[in-house]
């Protein structure tokens, strides 16, 4: 997921469940100390977040249902 598709979402959920009037400056800084303590956290915790998939002997391809035991073992919510 690119940064910028991380950085939209983060801003849409926290003027939406947060703070609606939170303005953001030049540079992507939010004008609340909060907001910018929020979108720190909201970075390590996604930074944090790394499935180790089973490893694949010569051609062998994942089938869905590896993927899926690997998300659901390491609690990761998909749709």
């Amino acid at each position: 997921m690119s940064n910028d598709k991380v950085r939209a979402e983060f801003e849409e959920w926290y003027l939406s469940e947060i703070d609606n009037e939170a303005p953001v400056l030049a540079g992507g800084i939010f004008s609340s100390q909060h907001g910018n303590w929020c979108w720190q956290a909201w970075q390590s915790s996604r930074a944090a977040l790394v499935v180790e998939l089973p490893r694949l002997q010569g051609d062998a391809q994942y089938d869905g249902q590896e993927v899926i035991d690997a998300l659901d073992a390491a609690g990761v919510a998909y749709k």
